[in-house]
């Protein structure tokens, strides 16, 4: 499972344009955590936990589905490590989502301290 995992996980990052979406996806978060929360840090940490809830739920679907999908012999498949692609994509869309807003939050903190 752990050689599946990082074969999915090079599978990903060596997709065209990956650092670039990755870079965008920061960038508009930290835009929307400086926007929305506006420094203040407690409401940042409850949306990071909406957020965060969210992409767990999305992600305990996703690995389900692919579970079974993966276990039904009947079904034609791809190898399985671009079965967790998606997953693995939306793990790391979480991780630079919330990341990003952080940095936002406290940026807008910095500066209004100073």
């Amino acid at each position: 499972m752990f050689d599946i995992l990082l074969q999915s996980v090079s599978y990903v990052i060596n997709a065209p344009f990956f650092y670039s979406s990755m870079g965008m996806t920061a960038m508009t978060s930290i835009f929307i955590g400086a926007a929305l929360y506006n420094g203040e840090i407690r409401a940042m940490w409850k949306g990071a936990i909406a957020i965060g809830s969210y992409a767990g739920l999305l992600l305990l679907t996703t690995i389900s589905r692919i579970i079974q999908t993966l276990q039904n012999s009947n079904i034609e498949h791809s190898p399985a490590y671009m079965a967790y692609a998606g997953v693995v994509t939306i793990f790391f869309l979480t991780i630079y989502y919330v990341l990003g807003m952080i940095i936002g939050v406290y940026t807008v903190k910095r500066v209004r301290k100073n």
